[in-house]
């Protein structure tokens, strides 16, 4: 393929394997951090005055907890029974994103409720744990940052719920980070001003609605990966091409049956083929196709099958 249609060609692509690897090493990785980042956060709360850095660790429990559901899941499809789950484990990770999903939207509750008894209550935050949070967010920005890139290459390589749910949530990470940098920076700076009391409230919604907006868009893509959906227009178009450019090659078009499926594309094609050609011949045909298939579908899982009748109907 040219270096037009597919891209760089100097650099080989990752094997599956390699892939899958790099998937669980990154969330092993993240794991690990949030842990530290779990240990941190209930130090610097318990000494400090300040509901912001209770709801952060509330958040960072909540967050080890995905993560760990999500390393466990990669783990899970790294290692599974490919005997007994033959097209893979893709729903399962998509079951895994949401609930991660379900868990950020915990988050958001808990931070919501802690927000509004802060507008009720205000008053100001003090003690050691506000510079100690502080220099820990400081350092997880730095931390969190690396992390959230290594998804999002890692993400643009493969179609996994899991590493997507991932990075958003570390996305949502490295943003409540900065805030609480800024947040933490400016109690500090202006020291029992009456408006800095609501600087906890203030902060803690805008993170709500990002975790919100977050957790939703991980659920909505993870709901329509368990619905078998058929693929869009675009894909349908290109398998149509295909069988158009090898329109002489077989006698009669049965069906096509497409899904998008646990992150996955699977395309069916039922064709009839002439009665004195020799099976040689057919398999020939089926792979040339198949190939053409695989090579406008990026990604995708093709299966022709020679037939003389029309796929039965799927209840």
């Amino acid at each position: 393929m040219s270096t037009l249609e597919g891209g760089n060609s100097l650099k080989p692509p990752d094997t599956p394997a390699k892939t899958e690897a790099n998937k669980e090493a990154i969330s092993r990785a993240g794991l690990l951090t949030r842990l530290i980042a779990l240990l941190l956060t209930f130090s610097y709360a318990m000494m400090a005055n300040s509901l912001a850095l209770w709801a952060d660790f509330a958040v960072t429990l909540i967050g080890f907890l995905a993560l760990l559901t999500a390393w466990l899941t990669i783990r899970a499809v790294t290692r599974g029974d490919t005997e007994a789950f033959a097209f893979g484990h893709g729903r399962l990770e998509n079951v895994s994103s949401m609930g991660i999903a379900g868990m950020m939207i915990l988050s958001f509750l808990m931070i919501v409720g802690i927000a509004v008894w802060k507008f009720m209550n205000p008053g100001p935050s003090s003690g050691f744990g506000i510079i100690m949070g502080l220099a820990c967010n400081g350092a997880y920005v730095l931390i969190n940052g690396w992390v959230y890139s290594r998804n999002l290459v890692l993400e643009r390589k493969t179609d996994s719920p899991t590493i997507t749910a991932q990075r958003r949530l570390y996305g949502y990470q490295l943003l409540s980070n900065l805030l609480m940098v800024v947040s933490l920076g400016l109690i500090l700076a202006f020291a029992n001003q009456q408006w800095t009391f609501y600087i906890d409230p203030v902060v803690s919604l805008i993170l709500a609605l990002t975790l919100l907006l977050s957790a939703t868009k991980t659920l909505r893509s993870s709901a329509l990966n368990l619905l078998d959906g058929a693929l869009e227009e675009r894909d349908q178009l290109l398998i149509m091409r295909a069988l158009a450019e090898h329109f002489d090659d077989f006698a009669v078009l049965h069906g096509i049956r497409t899904r998008h499926s646990g992150g996955r594309d699977y395309i069916e094609l039922f064709l009839e083929f002439e009665a004195d050609r020799t099976m040689g011949e057919v398999q020939e045909t089926i792979e040339h196709l198949r190939e053409r298939v695989e090579g406008l579908v990026r990604g995708a899982d093709v299966v022709i099958m020679p037939t003389r009748s029309p796929p039965a109907p799927l209840n």
